[in-house]
């Protein structure tokens, strides 16, 4: 979790409350009428979605860092890569805001 005062995304919420819970009910973000997803064609991503996305992990990083909870910064790019799946070719969240100036 990233923060108290995160919400779960509105499309998801919509989804839930109409019932179209994935593979289980036949519909979600997929349609699984045929037993496998039936995916649309993909789009590029809007302007500034991997900012929106990346920005409050590379913030609790730092600040994890910054209170002493992690010993360095290696050690929370190491934990954000094995624990969580950070992408490793980016060297965590830490070197990826380093090297792309975040």
């Amino acid at each position: 979790m990233l923060g108290d005062s995160a919400e779960p995304p509105k499309k998801l919420s919509e989804l839930i409350a109409a019932g179209h819970l994935g593979r289980k009910t036949g519909r979600g973000f997929y349609d699984w009428s045929s037993g496998k997803a039936a995916k649309n064609a993909s789009a590029s991503p809007p302007n500034g979605l991997t900012k929106r996305l990346i920005d409050p992990f590379v913030n609790e990083a730092k600040a994890a860092l910054a209170q002493g909870i992690v010993a360095d910064a290696d050690l929370v790019d190491a934990g954000a890569i094995f624990g969580t799946g950070f992408a490793p070719f980016r060297g965590g969240p830490l070197n990826y805001a380093a090297s792309s100036g975040v």
